[in-house]
Parts: structure tokens; sequence; C-alpha cells
């Protein structure tokens, strides 16, 4: 199999490889959008929506401040509070006044949200196993997250 690459992808005369770089970041970040959002879509979700998911099934049987989710989802700008109401409408998630604190929401995976996590995962892990984990090593898969990490730092 031919790997083209991204110079070839977008049929660019660019010579800054940095700058190809971001430009690369940003098309394989659309490009993966290509493959997770219809899973999300197919199943109810949106991508920010499975990220919660994920992140209170994590802390489950403890639920999580809405603060706590902010700072642990991968979307910054997502809406948080938004993002919650969407879920406790899908019964997904529930929500209540936490118990020591009055002015804090406690949120919590519901086992609707649990079985829908056990539907989605397998289609997620089947998709990033076609098109990524069979493709790179262990060792790529590091390089190219240290490299990552050093961008965002």
């Amino acid at each position: 199999m031919t790997v083209k690459s991204f110079k070839e992808e977008i049929k660019t005369s660019l010579k800054d490889d940095k700058k190809l770089l971001f430009l690369n970041i940003l098309y394989t970040s659309a490009w993966l959008d290509q493959i997770y959002n219809p899973i999300f879509k197919s199943n109810g979700l949106t991508n920010s929506q499975y990220n919660i998911l994920r992140i209170l099934k994590g802390s489950y049987p403890e639920p999580l401040s809405v603060g706590e989710i902010k700072d642990r989802i991968m979307f910054k700008q997502t809406d948080i509070t938004r993002m919650i109401d969407r879920l406790v409408e899908k019964e997904l998630v529930s929500r209540k006044l936490c118990e020591n604190n009055r002015r804090k929401m406690d949120v919590l995976i519901t086992s609707s949200g649990i079985k829908l996590l056990e539907k989605v995962n397998p289609e997620i892990e089947n998709a990033e196993k076609e098109y990524l984990t069979d493709k790179i090593s262990e060792k790529e898969a590091k390089e190219v997250g240290k490299i990552l990490d050093i961008i965002r730092s």
C-alpha cells in the first residue's frame, strides 16, 4: 500500500514543515471527525456528550461536579451546562444538588448512560483499530504523542 503524504493529499507546494505540520493536524482532526461523528450520530450523541459520559463513567459510582467535568473534558470550548442539560433530557445522566455544598451540582451517569457506552465503545474501538491502531506501532504512537504534547505546552 502506498501512503500518500499530506503535502500530496492537499496538493500544496508549501515548503515550511512547521506550517505543514499545523495544517496536517487540522486536516487529520477533520478526517477523524468523519470517522467518529457517524458513530455518535447513529447513537444520538455528539462528540462532547460522549466525552462527558466517558468522564462520568470513569468516576462511577461517585458523582462529579460541573467544574470537575470541565477540568477533564477534551473540548474546552464546550458549554458543559448545556451538554449536561441535554444528557439529563435523554436520561443518560442525573443531576442533583450536592449534599455537602448546596451551591454545587452533582452529576452522575445513569444505567441508561452506561448501557449506551457499552454499545458505543465497541463501535469506537473497531473504528480506531481499522483506521489507527493497526497502522502504527506503539513506538510511533508515543513519538507522535510527545510531539503533540510539546505543541500544546
